[in-house]
């Protein structure tokens, strides 16, 4: 592919896909690097991949029925399966689909998604009242998440 055909077609994708897929990527490498180290089970990466797919479908289907003005996936919905580790998928889908980027009240609420989310991950993975939990879970509890020395 030639350099002007290519920076063709990299000017056709809205930045925001960019910004949005470097984000979930390093999200998902962050996952994959607790996981490669033994401080998080594979069910965790696998319920925030399938999550996500389900989401960023939910929004294809979301945006369609809006330009055809046929039935509409509740903002509710969709707000809940972000929370339950679909907002990375969510994420992306926003910007590749131009879809529920623009309205206000509904990027609050989600921003409130993520981070509740990841700071319930956090709370998961480090806090010692999670310790059952990361039992019932699957996580291998003879290793303690230690701050990683960079």
């Amino acid at each position: 592919m030639s350099s002007h055909r290519a920076a063709k077609v990299g000017a056709s994708v809205a930045s925001g896909v960019w910004v949005s897929a470097a984000v979930v990527l390093v999200f998902f490498a962050i996952l994959a690097g607790l996981l490669q180290r033994g401080y998080l089970p594979v069910s965790i990466l696998a319920l925030y991949s399938g999550m996500s797919l389900v989401l960023f479908v939910m929004y294809w289907i979301d945006k369609r029925a809006a330009q055809r003005g046929a039935q509409r996936t509740a903002e509710n919905t969709l707000h809940l399966f972000e929370l339950c580790c679909g907002w990375p998928g969510a994420l992306l889908a926003q910007q590749v689909f131009r879809h529920k980027t623009r309205k206000g009240s509904y990027q609050f609420v989600f921003w409130l998604a993520v981070l509740s989310n990841v700071g319930a991950l956090g709370w998961l993975l480090m806090a010692p009242e999670a310790s059952a939990l990361r039992q019932q879970l699957g996580f291998d509890l003879s290793r303690p998440l230690q701050p990683l020395v960079w």
